[in-house]
């Protein structure tokens, strides 16, 4: 819903037929302040923004509302002095050695496992 100078009404109907905006007009007849509402599709929100551009309204400011989440609070503690307790998942003993590479890793699985019944040792 967006507030308009009913004496800008017509010329908000001539923008919004352009821009192809489907809106009601609402008026409040119980008090005579020169304002009237206008509801629109919130899908149409750009190109209203558009139309009050060109009427030389200024842009609504954002204002947060009790339903939208909050925004993540920035973390206090900067991640290089993080808890070494925490870790990374890989076990110690592979992040202190020297990186193994991947066929290496696959030559040493084949030679721990077991032969599968039916299954080459090695190709």
């Amino acid at each position: 819903m967006f507030d308009l100078k009913e004496q800008d009404l017509a010329a908000f109907r001539r923008e919004a037929k352009k821009y192809g905006i489907l809106f009601s007009v609402i008026k409040d007849t119980a008090s005579d302040s020169g304002h009237v509402d206008i509801l629109a599709k919130a899908e149409d929100v750009s190109k209203l923004n558009r139309v009050f551009e060109r009427l030389h309204y200024a842009a609504p400011e954002k204002q947060q509302t009790e339903d939208e989440p909050l925004k993540k609070a920035e973390s206090r503690v900067p991640q290089e002095n993080r808890s070494a307790e925490r870790g990374t998942g890989w076990p110690q003993e592979m992040m202190e050695s020297e990186p193994i590479s991947i066929i290496d890793r696959i030559r040493q699985h084949k030679r721990q496992s077991p032969p599968r019944p039916g299954k080459d040792k090695e190709r």
